[in-house]
Formats: structure tokens, sequence, C-alpha cells
């Protein structure tokens, strides 16, 4: 360290950093905010060790590059000389550089190209609590490396929990006290306006200005992104009025020179408006309050397609201290957070671990390239095996793996197209896309869209109110066309960019990443010899080709023409954004998905309350209401190039509907892509005829009974409905039928060594009773094709002929239909569900009957309902000798009295006798 410095915390405990990676290889440092470790730490290092490169890992670029600017200010150097930094985009290092600030991502391009790392000495991990993909990954490699020739590893953290990363790297720990100051901390939630939360610029720009007048310094408020940093510059500005106040953005996306505006000091008083890349590594001075959104648009993937997303999530606990700490740098401070005490203390303790959440299809296919076994890697924490598991599938359906190596359970083995796809900076899906497009001699277009995919394909401003009713073929080629629009001579337009309403700073990313694209593809040579001319429909239909390799598995078809409800290929459902501009295509591919839930996931608390957070977080969301999958971004898709590209995939069925209009078994042939039907072709069921090819053939015997049974299904489900709903001809039918299948259930109790499963009753409209009545009248409808063909069976023969041959012959037996009387021949027995069953007839009608009849081979006796001439019960027995002996006498007196015209014997088993 140059005696000229500032003294800084870490400085003490910097001997036994250099002392633990001399002795050890290895050392973990735990130093709070404000403890200088990303100033001091790597050339402390560089001056112990002198040969080598020292690269310093940061999460993020701006903090790679003012962390550079900074060690070499304190050094008295040139940046780009000994110490400077390499992100991508911007290469401040020469053949001199010792100490080279860098995002992990480069480091990890670097490791693809050179596994050794020649030259390279230390690696240093700083805010390594953030957990990336990319830093675990490293990590990973660098172990690897390490047991192969010395480097030296060093992990810095403010907040991590160092016990298990020191256990994993077998590394001694070393802790530094940090600068702190007494920070006040108090809770503000958004007040309300109009009975609504008020929106998240006026709060910020509420807390951001009663700060300023409570405190001396600048106030740096953290807000999601952007777009609302965007929101609140507006709220502050109509605020401001005269005031010597200067409102400055802090975000990824602002050129060097805007960053280091809102980094240093100025002439006057600032309120910095940042999104978290000040949270950690960056230090603002003069930073005296701050006020926090208690959001984040954090990158992460999207589980849908695996692409990289923005996602607004509520902070943890760690981070929420780390934003707070910035305001005790210098001296006492203040934090305003912009949520509830209760809110904060039930937010998780530190941020998940990117790998726990990401689709790892990039680094599986990177450890395709270098031979490496993910089992073996040595992971701080390996990613969830089902995650693993989609990654393989998605790499294998990509065309970047070969099959053997999963099914063996080997070390994946890459193509000669996953080589390719490796060198490339892109996610596989992103990297499929451009390979796709220039092959077929659309590099133009295939590096915009790949960029954009890149940037998570979202949309780079509103669309203008022309753009409402345009019906295009993707949403991401209007983006294209929009970008074009505003290119002039391969440079991009910023004033024409502005006009048009585009977010300049994502204008401009995509556009570096383009041309950078456009360099690495045509190093690697494989592109067609002509190509088509940009914007033509030519491009167009391959762009959208290439979009479907791609996303091979995101194939979705709309379910009405023109309505927005989708059906996936890989099933489920979902509903296409308002904003999108594919309106009439019926096959799209949704390559933009986002899943709903009216609010940010994690934005409620214990019990379930919904905190003021969770409306902020959700305004970054998709733009329809409601819940459930909504596709932001589309694009269409021709039956035709599933069948070109994807015809292992494509199934050729043949089912059988019922046409209710016709009243017949339609056979419907279909090709189906996954759990959609991309084409099908509709003509009525015949059991014989040519064969399934056309060629004449007649099907085989099996064939036929086969055919016949499914279309008997069918029909006998058509025929369960429309006894259901009665009517017409099949009222008498559904009587009838309703009465037999009271007698199998019955008899299904009465007789249990008949193993007869009670049939549903035809009222029941369930899903089981449907199938059940489908399967019992399938016996009788096989061979038919059409209504007419079975509308004459009685519910007899219905019944029949769904039950063993034993078990009808008995039906008729031990169930009857009807009985007969003395003085009726035929009389018909009620089957009441849950009840004994019975026969109701005039009294007379018994007489001579000496006991009552009985079902079911003799165990049950039928249930005589006795009736006056008024066709009231007298009497409900099953014990007609024991009623003609105890109760008749009496009735008969009485019966006789009323009813004198009718006979009344004395003796009711004889009542020809006279008295």
């Amino acid at each position: 360290m140059s005696s000229g410095l500032a003294p800084l915390p870490v400085d003490a405990v910097l001997p036994a950093v250099i002392d633990a990676l001399r002795t050890r290889g290895r050392v973990v440092l735990e130093a709070p905010p404000g403890a200088g470790k990303t100033t001091r730490v790597p050339p402390a290092i560089a001056a112990a060790f002198p040969d080598g490169q020292i690269w310093v890992l940061e999460p993020r670029r701006l903090a790679a590059r003012t962390a550079a600017r900074r060690v070499a200010a304190e050094q008295g150097e040139v940046l780009g000389q000994r110490i400077g930094y390499r992100v991508r985009f911007d290469d401040q290092t020469s053949r001199s550089t010792r100490i080279i600030y860098a995002t992990e991502g480069v480091l990890q391009e670097r490791l693809r190209r050179d596994e050794d790392l020649a030259g390279v000495a230390a690696i240093v991990f700083d805010e390594f609590h953030e957990r990336h993909l990319d830093g675990d990954v490293v990590l990973g490699l660098a172990l690897r490396l390490a047991q192969r020739r010395p480097l030296l590893l060093c992990v810095m953290s403010a907040t991590l929990d160092a016990g298990p990363i020191a256990a994993h790297l077998d590394a001694p720990r070393v802790t530094s006290d940090g600068r702190r100051f007494p920070i006040e901390i108090r809770y503000a939630p958004p007040q309300l306006d109009g009975g609504r939360e008020e929106p998240l610029e006026r709060s910020i720009a509420r807390a951001a200005r009663a700060c300023l007048l409570e405190s001396a310094g600048d106030v740096l408020c953290f807000l999601p992104g952007a777009r609302e940093i965007r929101a609140a510059e507006r709220v502050l500005g109509e605020r401001a009025g005269g005031e010597a106040i200067d409102v400055v953005p802090l975000h990824g996306d602002l050129a060097p020179d805007a960053q280091d505006r809102a980094i240093r000091p100025g002439p006057r008083r600032k309120i910095i408006l940042s999104t978290n890349v000040a949270e950690t590594s960056v230090t603002i001075e003069g930073v005296t309050a701050v006020v926090d959104s208690g959001l984040a648009r954090v990158a992460s993937h999207s589980p849908w397609s695996g692409l990289p997303m923005l996602a607004v999530k509520r902070v943890s606990r760690a981070s929420a201290a780390q934003r707070a700490g910035r305001a005790g740098r210098l001296g006492p401070g203040r934090c305003v957070r912009l949520y509830s005490a209760h809110d904060h203390d039930t937010r998780a303790e530190h941020e998940l671990p990117e790998i726990a959440r990401a689709e790892p299809a990039a680094v599986l296919l990177l450890f395709a390239e270098q031979g490496i076994d993910e089992r073996q890697f040595p992971w701080l924490s390996a990613p969830p095996a089902a995650s693993l598991a989609t990654a393989r599938e998605l790499l294998l359906r990509l065309g970047a793996i070969e099959p053997g190596a999963i099914e063996r359970g080997a070390v994946l083995t890459p193509t000669a197209r996953g080589r390719q796809m490796a060198r490339l900076p892109l996610h596989p899906r992103a990297a499929a896309l451009l390979l796709s497009a220039d092959a077929a001699g659309a590099r133009s277009g295939g590096t915009l869209v790949a960029a954009l995919l890149g940037q998570g394909g979202e949309r780079l401003g509103p669309r203008a109110a022309r753009q409402k009713d345009v019906d295009a073929a993707a949403d991401l080629l209007e983006e294209v066309e929009r970008i074009r629009a505003v290119t002039v001579r391969d440079r991009i337009d910023f004033d024409r960019a502005r006009h048009e309403g585009l977010d300049l700073g994502r204008v401009a990313e995509v556009d570096r990443a383009r041309k950078q694209l456009e360099g690495l593809i045509g190093r690697l040579g494989a592109g067609a010899p002509t190509q088509l001319a940009p914007g033509s429909v030519a491009e167009e239909t391959v762009l959208l080709r290439a979009l479907l390799a791609a996303f091979p598995d995101r194939v979705a078809r709309r379910l009405k023409p023109r309505q927005s409800e989708l059906a996936f290929s890989e099933g489920g459902s979902g509903k296409l954004d308002m904003q999108s501009v594919v309106r009439s295509a019926d096959l799209l591919i949704a390559y933009d998905v986002t899943e709903r839930v009216g609010q940010v996931p994690g934005a409620r608390g214990a019990g379930g309350a919904r905190h003021a957070s969770s409306r902020w977080a959700s305004s970054g969301g998709a733009s329809s209401g409601g819940d459930g999958v909504v596709v932001r971004g589309a694009s269409r898709v021709l039956p035709d190039w599933l069948l070109d590209d994807y015809l292992e995939r494509i199934e050729d069925c043949v089912e059988y509907e019922w046409n209710r209009q016709a009243e017949r078994v339609d056979e419907v042939r279909r090709l189906r892509y996954g759990a959609i039907t991309i084409d099908e072709s509709r003509a009525p069921a015949r059991l014989t005829g040519e064969g399934r090819h056309g060629d004449g053939a007649q099907p085989a015997g099996d064939e036929v009974d086969a055919k016949a049974q499914a279309i008997g299904a069918v029909l006998a489900e058509a025929l369960g409905e429309a006894l259901r709903a009665g009517g017409g001809r099949l009222t008498e039918m559904r009587e009838e039928l309703g009465r037999a299948l009271d007698r199998v259930a019955f008899l299904s109790v009465a007789l249990p060594e008949l193993a007869l499963t009670a049939p549903p009753q035809l009222e029941d409209g369930s899903e089981e009773a449907r199938q059940a009545l489908g399967r019992l009248f399938t016996a009788a409808c096989t061979g038919a094709t059409r209504f007419d063909e079975i509308a004459g069976l009685s519910a007899r023969s219905l019944v029949s002929a769904s039950l063993p041959a034993a078990a009808a012959a008995r039906l008729e037996r031990d169930a009857p239909e009807f009985i007969s009387l003395p003085s009726r021949p035929r009389i018909r027995v009620e089957y009441p569900r849950g009840q004994p069953p019975f026969v109701a007839s005039r009294l007379q009608d018994f007489f001579g009957m000496k006991v009552g009849p009985k079902l079911a081979g003799g165990r049950v006796p039928l249930t005589l309902h006795l009736l006056a001439p008024n066709k009231r019960a007298v009497q409900v027995t099953q014990d007609l000798e024991g009623f003609w002996a105890r109760h008749y006498p009496q009735l008969r007196r009485e019966l006789g009295r009323r009813y004198p015209r009718h006979s009344w014997p004395e003796d009711p088993l004889r009542p020809d006798v006279v008295s």
C-alpha cells in the first residue's frame, strides 16, 4: 500500500491474508462495507506475489470499472497500464496489466478458451455473497485448475456466511472490522393517494426531499431499475424548481461518463437514483442518507426458456443492511425504508444462490466442450437434479450434444453444432437461433434477434399508437425493425431513437452485442455465401424458422381463431398478451412467457398480509391483467416447418369423435406435435373399406375388431349423453334404461357372488358416471357407426349386453322387471336406489296370496304397498301372512263401510267364498 493513502480497516488484516495465501494458497476474507477490501487486497496480493496477473471478479461491469479507476488513481497509475479492467464491450488492459478487474462472465469465457489460464497467478472473488451462476462456475473451474498448478484463490464478501465456503475451499478465514457509524432506520410505507397506494416514484421523491432537509450530504435512492429511475427523475424535476440540487441516475446501461457523474463528488448536493449497482463495491462519497424501495430488478433466468430476464423482487435482509450501510460511510446517517418493519422482518436473510434457480444449459454445454463431468464438478452448491435433467434435454433438442451420452449416463459429448454454439457468448437457445439464421443467409437479422434475446427479449420501448392494429409475424421482428429504422450506415441515430420513444441504453447495448456477434459468427465461417436482403420476406421466413430452431419445445396453438387462449405443446395453457403484435397466427412460438399471480412472488409476509411493495414489484410485469401464464413475446409457425424439421416428433393419430349434428361417429386424423394438433382431417367412420393409407388393402381382422370397439365406445358415450338429456324418441328409452340400471344396482347388493359393480344413475352428471355409462353401452354399440343404428335398441338389450352371460340370466330371474299377482298377471317392480324393492297395487289384487313374493333367489322379500280404492296405501309390509292375520280384520270393517261397493271377503285367502 502506498504510504500516502488514507488508512482503511482492511489494512490491519492484509498481512494475515497474504500469509494465508503463502501457506495455504487460498483464503476467505470477511469484511463489511467500507472496510476497503475491493481496493486494498488486490494490490497487496500483487505486491506479495510479483509474478503473474491478479484477476479480481466483480458481480457487475460498473463495479469492475469504478474499482479499477479508483485503484489506478490511488496507486498513481494510468488506467490500462498496470491496473485495468475488462468487461463486455470494454477492455482497458494492456500487456503490462497485472491487476485486472473483470466480470465473472469474462473470466469464464477466458477459461473456455484457455483452461490453464496461462499467466494468471491469482483470482480474487469480490462480493461473492451475491452467488451469481457465473461466479459459482468459475470458482469450481478454478478449484479444478488449482489441482493441476499453483493458483491463489481469495474469496471476499461483506455479508457471506463464510463457514461453508471456507470448508469447501479448505481455506482459513480472515475477518476485518469495518468503518461503522450509527445509522437511524425509519420505516415509511407508501401513503395513500385517492384511496390507493401512491406510485413508487412519488414515494421516492417525497422521502428524498425530506432527507435533504434533515441531513447535510447527498441522498442515495435505491430503485428496481432504469424505468423507475426515469419516472422518479421526472417527479423530482417537477418539484425541484430553482433549488441547487442535482438529480443524477446510476445504473448499468449508462455510459461510463454518466456513471462517473453520479459517483464523483460534484459542486452541488445530489439525489442519486440508483439500481442495486450501488449496493456493493461502488463507493459514492458524500452520501449521508439512503432511501430504500426494498426492491431490485434482479438478473435471473426465465423458468420458461432459460434465457436471461429481469424480475422485480424484494431484496433480502442482508441486501437491506448493505443499502443502509451506504449512509454510514463518512459519519452518522439515516436510512428510510419504504416498507414496514414487519415486511423487513419476514424477508429472507440472504438471496437464494442463482444456481438454485437458474437453468444450467449454458454451463452443461461448456462442460461438454471441455469434457467435464458435472457429477464430479466441485460445486459449492450443486444445481437441482431436475434442472440438470431439463438442461440436458434442451441441449439434445437443440442438436448441441450427442444423444448416446445421456442414455449411457456418461460425460456429455458436444456435436459439431454444439461446439460452435459454445463459442458464442449466448444462451444455447440464442446461439442455435443465430447459427440457423446464419446458415440460411440471414446473418444481419440473426445477430439482431440473438442480441435482443440476450437482453431478455423485452420491448425496447412503448409501441406507437399506429402499431396497435399491426398483425405481425413476430414480436421480436417488430423490435428488429424498430432498431433498423433508427440505424444509419450501421450506426444508431440516438436522436431518432429518442424521438421514437426507444430506451437509449438498451438500444445501445443491443447494438454493441449485435456488432460483437457479427464478428464472432464471421470467424466461425459457417454462414451462407449469399446473404438475404434485410427486411425481405425471405429473411423474415428464415428468422421465423430460426426462432423455431431455438424454441422447438415452446410451440403453442390458439384454441380459437384470433383469440388469446393458447395450449402449449409441452402441456398446459396460457394467454397471449394483449400487446403482442402476433394477432392472427394459429401456431406460435412462445419465447417470452411470464407466470403472473397478481403480485411479485414472495411479496406476502407471515399470515399472508400483502405489503405495499408488492404492487410496485408487479409494475414491471406483463401488460395484461389477471393471473396465470402470459405469453409476452411470440412468433408465427407454419405446420410444414414442424413437418420438415421435427418429423420424428410428429405423431399421426387416428381418433373417433361424435358428430352431434350428423348423429354419427367421425374418424378424425390428427398430426400432433406434443400436446397440440397441427393439422387434422375428418370423415364419417367406416368399419370396412380402404386401408388406412388409401391403398385399397382391407384391414386385418384384429384391426377391424379394435376399430369397431373404438367406434362403439364413442357411440356408447354419445348415447349416454343423449339419454341423460332425454326428450323426443329417447324419453321412453331413458325411463326404461333407468329402471334397468336400478335392477342391476339391486342385484349387485343382493347377490354379491356375482361381483357386479353398481352402475351409475342416468341423472349423475359426473365424469366418472359418464365414463361408466359409456363402458356399459359399448358392447351393445360395437359394430355400429351411426345413432340411427342403435336408437331402436331396448334398454334390456343394452344392459344385458353389458353383463356377463350368467349375470344377465340371473337379472331376469332374480330381479324381474314384472311379477304376477293373483288378479294381476303383470305388475312392475320398482327398485329404488338404497331402498328395498317394492310393488304397489290395490289390496284386492293380493287376495288369495298367502305370502308375499321374494327376489334374489328368495333372499329379499318384496315390500308390498297395499292400496285402498283411492290408491292410497293402507299398509306397507313385507309380511303379507301376518298382515292378513293381525291387521286385515279391522281394516276390512273400516274399508267396507267406506267403500261398500267393493268386495271385502272375510277370508282374504279365499276371496270367492261369500260370507
